[in-house]
């Protein structure tokens, strides 16, 4: 879906002044990529996406690019950042970091499929071939620890606070000595850790998949990456349960450019349930407005529907 977009003229001049391209017409606001205002430019050199970042620091951002650019010139199927007029790929708009992609053409998928499924599978298999071995300066954040620190907030306002401290205190008490030591010892790398149907392309056309936004790219067991595609897929199926064709069939793209390990197989059902709780937390740590219980976090409901589920 597309709507106008109306700051033509700073849009021109940013262009311009660190790009040197010359606006034709008016931008257009893409959907994807949707932590980001992402917008279509066409100029005097072709078609755009100016990007700008909304919830990341500058620093943040350049290390994105920097990833980005590694992979993109390795052949991974995700836009090329642009280099600026001055050097370097990273500018600033009304004080927030900005840069200048690669327009690619596709649309993204209105919902998951087995297809779809086996495409994410594949494209997590190949990045993760790709990074191995490859020094970038991610963070590299603890899913276990976020849930600890999660027993010790305040959650000021919202009802239902004790039933989730008690999920979280159940989970860890069962799972997190052995959280904590298979998150060191499992194979680690480059995890692109937001890779939903949002942050897809699909081209009708050509049938090849684009990769956006690698703006929560850190290192971390490199299971991680799977067992939140698992989380998407269930947040959006029926009863918030992973539907177990999807799930084989991302395991059947994935396999197909990396094998995973007996002791990855063996942990992913736990790490599925990990990362959900997980992202539950950092949801209910600055929820937005309108949420007014930790019963309304979608990701505590997949955690429960996939554990009921057995």
């Amino acid at each position: 879906m597309r709507k106008n977009c109306s700051p033509v003229p700073q849009v021109a001049s940013l262009l311009w002044r660190g790009w040197k391209l010359t606006l034709r017409g008016e931008p257009v606001i893409l959907q994807g990529g949707e932590d980001n205002l992402n917008l279509h430019v066409v100029t005097d050199r072709g078609d755009f996406v100016l990007r700008r970042y909304d919830l990341c620091m500058h620093w943040r951002a350049g290390h994105e690019l920097a990833l980005v650019s590694s992979l993109a010139s390795r052949g991974f199927p995700t836009p090329e950042p642009i280099a600026r007029r001055q050097g370097g790929r990273l500018g600033t708009w009304h004080g927030r970091p900005v840069a200048v992609f690669a327009y690619i053409a596709g649309e993204v998928p209105k919902s998951y499929d087995s297809d779809l499924a086996v495409r994410i599978g594949s494209l997590l298999g190949r990045l993760h071939v790709l990074t191995a071995g490859l020094r970038v300066p991610l963070r590299s954040e603890s899913d276990p620890a976020e849930l600890r620190r999660a027993l010790t907030r305040s959650y000021r306002g919202l009802k239902s606070v004790g039933d989730w401290r008690q999920t979280v205190r159940v989970f860890l008490a069962r799972e997190g000595n052995w959280l904590s030591r298979s998150w060191r010892a499992l194979p680690r790398g480059v995890v692109h850790h937001d890779l939903h149907r949002l942050n897809l392309l699909v081209n009708r056309q050509t049938k090849s998949c684009t990769v956006l936004d690698f703006g929560e790219a850190r290192i971390a067991p490199l299971i991680v990456d799977i067992a939140r595609v698992f989380h998407y897929i269930a947040a959006e199926s029926p009863g918030r349960r992973l539907p177990g064709a999807l799930r084989e069939a991302v395991l059947q793209g994935y396999e197909q450019e990396r094998r995973l390990s007996d002791d990855e197989t063996e942990a992913l059902a736990r790490y599925f349930a990990l990362v959900s709780l997980a992202d539950a937390a950092r949801f209910l740590k600055a929820p937005p407005d309108g949420i007014a219980s930790t019963e309304d976090c979608r990701s505590l409901a997949v955690y429960r529907a996939n554990q009921s589920a057995g």
